[in-house]
């Protein structure tokens, strides 16, 4: 190293430019480091709450309609609690992995979260009930659950998708 850069960098004699520009020459990392902390800043998740209650609806819809239908005694309202508590705790982790609860950027993006969505909160659903109540559900309970919730989520999550564009949305900051 010249001595004019080192007595321009040495720790008394440096502009802030300067030792920006030789430590980041020097240290990897720094811009890592500058570049997530703007990155952090920038991104801004944004939970659609209609997309939690379509979901929300549905689930209690099918809970309730199946309390009713196979009602066994007791207070309604812990049964329509004891039927959606796994769909409720499957549906979160599937909105978790699929990004279902997001705003999406297009249109197909929604879809395609929500068409993964679906499925796997159910499947997690199922395999929930079954480890709670010590046995699978029926192959009828799964076809009854599937089709009703499939049918009222694409009904709500298609009203939903009216309001996203085909075109990428611009984030607002």
């Amino acid at each position: 190293m010249s001595s004019s850069l080192r007595d321009k960098n040495s720790p008394g004699n440096c502009s802030k430019n300067v030792c920006q520009s030789f430590f980041s020459a020097n240290a990897p990392t720094a811009p890592v480091i500058a570049y997530s902390a703007k990155f952090r800043n920038k991104v801004r998740v944004k939970i659609d709450p209609k997309l939690l209650l379509i979901d929300l609806l549905v689930l209690l819809a099918f809970s309730a309609g199946g309390a009713k239908y196979h009602h066994v005694g007791g207070s309604m309202v812990l049964q329509v609690l004891r039927i959606i508590w796994p769909f409720a705790v499957g549906f979160a982790l599937s909105g978790l992995l699929c990004k279902a609860y997001l705003q999406p950027p297009t249109r197909r993006v929604f879809f395609l979260r929500s068409l993964a969505h679906w499925p796997i909160g159910m499947g997690l659903g199922f395999f929930l009930r079954g480890a709670t109540m010590g046995m699978a559900p029926s192959l009828l309970f799964v076809k009854i659950a599937m089709a009703f919730t499939g049918v009222t989520m694409a009904l709500g999550r298609g009203l939903a998708a009216l309001k996203y564009s085909g075109q990428e949305v611009e984030s607002k900051e």
